[in-house]
């Protein structure tokens, strides 16, 4: 009886201190990203957008934009790349293992990414997220 109830608080401890859980959001087909549990985020849908709080305070949004003039949403992407290099902060391509394309831009406290799945041709999709949350997102990417 005493293994009995010792294993079953042992299990409930390693249950209990398992703090790895997270929150997948696909924001189009093709895309996925994780946000941390623990950490209290909080979603809110406006209009097109939704916004990412953690506590009261704003750390982040996501949007869902649709391709215009005939482009596919990676040659749309690709095309703002380019016309992203122009300007003064410098964008950043992100792995996404051939299977779509990425970037991300750094401004002020922010890093926004802007992400096309060859899987979706007609959405990309804008995750602009705090920098001290960007590699936590940035590592439970998937595009496929």
């Amino acid at each position: 009886m005493r293994k009995i109830i010792s294993i079953f608080i042992l299990s409930i401890l390693i249950l209990g201190c398992s703090s790895n859980q997270s929150i997948d959001i696909e924001p189009i087909n093709g895309i996925k990203f994780s946000l941390p549990m623990e950490s209290k985020f909080r979603l809110q849908m406006q209009d097109t957008e939704i916004y990412i709080y953690q506590e009261k305070a704003l750390v982040g949004s996501i949007q869902r934009v649709p391709t215009i003039n005939g482009y596919t949403a990676v040659e749309a992407l690709k095309e703002g790349f380019t016309e992203a290099q122009k300007g003064s902060n410098k964008p950043t391509v992100i792995d996404t293992a051939n299977d779509g394309f990425g970037f991300a831009v750094n401004v002020d406290d922010y890093t926004t990414l802007f992400i096309a799945s060859d899987n979706n041709s007609s959405h990309w999709a804008v995750i602009s997220i705090k920098r001290e949350h960007f590699d936590y997102v940035v590592a439970r990417l998937v595009v496929k």
